[in-house]
């Protein structure tokens, strides 16, 4: 429900969420990719760059210790997909 809202608060809030180390939750925000607002989005990342370097490196931790072999492809785990994504809308 949460990621269908574009409130600043409720997109920090996902974003934050891509730090962390459950697979699960970054898989489902992948999966809304498509639904979320870019623009909005896009604006988040733009204003709070050293947020997003910071959700980065502790998506990029969490692939290497516990998902590099789910994921061969770092880019293709679901955080940082999500994070490439969010970064190609900001540019």
């Amino acid at each position: 429900m949460i990621l269908s809202l574009n409130e600043s608060w409720s997109i920090a809030f996902v974003v934050l969420l891509l730090g962390e180390y459950v697979v699960e939750i970054a898989e489902d925000i992948y999966a809304a990719v498509p639904d979320l607002d870019a623009s909005a989005y896009a604006s988040f990342v733009r204003q709070n760059r050293d947020v997003m370097r910071a959700m980065r490196s502790k998506a990029t931790s969490y692939w290497n210790a516990y998902y590099r072999r789910a994921y061969p492809n770092r880019k293709s785990y679901p955080a940082i997909a999500v994070l490439n994504q969010l970064d190609a809308w900001a540019s």
